[in-house]
């Protein structure tokens, strides 16, 4: 699933979220990392795979994709100064564990954040991810910021979580309008994808 964000769009809106205690120290109009295993160091922060952004726009604090450890998720948040409990909506780009293990921690927090899934759910069983080594006829062609674990050789078990059950899900089978300016935009794979449109062999 794809974000829109539409230009032009006049001033952003201030958030109206006063229900909540202490405030969003967020900027407007700003994009946070809060989860990858790519780019510079950054202290305090723990490097691991998967990805997970903050974006604020027009008023709005959304959070997009969660990284695929909710421990490190919840780490990297507090340590960057994100509360969580601010956001008004998430959004997963697609339902592998490295994009969606993180939302335990926001439904932990932020138990009624909506969320909007595409309609092609693939998550489950534990699986062993090996990230051992580099690639070895690229591993000199790319600075290290630019490699997984700034290019040292890791390995890593992710075990797939994900739970849902009672959470404020919403499966998009269309593109839709969130809110003005905003759009999430559905993409399907015309071959491959979520196994969903597997070529026969």
């Amino acid at each position: 699933m794809l974000l829109g964000f539409a230009s032009g769009c006049g001033s952003p809106e201030k958030s109206t979220e006063s229900n909540l205690p202490g405030k969003n120290t967020v900027p407007d109009n700003t994009i946070t990392n809060l989860y990858d295993a790519i780019g510079f160091a950054q202290a305090g922060l723990t490097k691991d795979y998967g990805f997970s952004a903050l974006i604020r726009y027009k008023g709005k604090t959304i959070l997009f994709d969660g990284g695929s450890n909710a421990e490190i998720f919840k780490g990297n948040c507090k340590q960057l100064g994100v509360d969580l409990r601010w956001v008004d909506f998430a959004v997963l780009s697609h339902t592998h564990f490295d994009h969606i293990n993180g939302l335990d921690y926001l439904l932990e927090v932020n138990p009624k954040a909506k969320i909007y899934f595409p309609n092609d759910p693939f998550w489950g069983a534990p699986i062993e991810l090996n990230l051992m080594g580099p690639e070895p006829l690229i591993s000199d062609s790319l600075p290290n910021e630019m490699k997984y674990f700034d290019g040292y050789l890791n390995s890593c078990k992710i075990i797939q979580t994900g739970r849902f059950r009672g959470a404020n899900v919403e499966y998009l089978v269309k593109s839709k309008e969130i809110f003005p300016g905003f759009s999430l935009i559905v993409t399907f794979a015309e071959e491959t994808g979520y196994f969903s449109k597997q070529k026969s062999l």
